[in-house]
């Protein structure tokens, strides 16, 4: 089948997704996702990740080929995990299946029953525990990059940066939980303190000051606003393990 432009591109800051499907002024059936250069993100990149402390603690960050993004998301599709996975590509550019049913992470919690928030948020964490322990590590898990769909429920897209050194676990832990909470505020917090309480899997001291410097470096932004309910989820955090000992 050819594919061809049926809408105006989709600019990221590292990608330009262009909208195809078979027929013009039709709804597009695949994404096909291509780099762009952007060094200004990187030096706001550098200033998040040294302001939170990742840096400090020997995280390291790099920038995934498009090749090694859609191999990431190739395995963890084959694993089970919560990935979209290309449908073609030629090595540089890869295709992806559109899906028109989908929200962010910061447009659909905030609207979701608490059942369906919970369940979502227990998904979300079941699935970062499955990908570590494959010793698989997304990298840049912020609200845009984490999606709900009515037909297939969490997905994960985006693969651009990835995450290395000592506290690469932790800060993913501390990314996700933190938009997680910026975007489901207390009605998410009691179920997130319990799967943040699991002290199996990574270390909380870690991610706890990660939390605080996601809270204060974003205060004042669409994702700020919240450094109350961090405290907060971090108290119920360390009430939990506390009980545990």
């Amino acid at each position: 089948m050819t594919l061809i432009e049926v809408g105006s591109p989709l600019k990221g800051a590292l990608n330009t997704n262009y909208l195809i499907g078979p027929i013009i002024d039709e709804p597009p059936t695949h994404l096909l996702r291509t780099s762009r250069e952007n060094k200004t993100i990187f030096e706001s990149i550098d200033n998040e990740y040294n302001f939170i402390g990742y840096t400090g603690l020997g995280g390291k960050y790099r920038r995934r080929s498009s090749q090694e993004q859609a191999m990431l998301a190739i395995k963890g599709a084959h694993l089970g995990l919560k990935v979209l996975p290309p449908s073609d590509g030629n090595g540089n550019d890869f295709t992806y299946s559109f899906l028109d049913d989908i929200e962010t992470l910061d447009i659909y919690l905030p609207n979701a029953e608490k059942r369906e928030a919970d369940e979502f948020v227990i998904d979300l964490f079941e699935d970062l525990r499955k990908a570590h322990s494959k010793g698989i590590i997304y990298g840049d898990r912020w609200s845009k990059n984490i999606l709900w769909s009515k037909k297939y429920g969490l997905i994960h897209v985006d693969f651009d940066l990835e995450l290395e050194g000592p506290p690469a676990v932790e800060f993913e832990v501390a990314q996700i939980a933190y938009y997680t909470l910026s975007a489901g505020k207390e009605i998410i917090i009691p179920i997130l303190a319990k799967l943040l309480s699991d002290r199996q899997w990574f270390d909380f001291s870690k991610v706890r000051r990660f939390l605080r410097g996601h809270a204060i470096h974003f205060n004042n932004t669409r994702y700020g606003g919240i450094i109350d309910e961090t405290e907060t989820l971090i108290s119920l955090v360390d009430k939990y393990n506390t009980e545990k000992k």
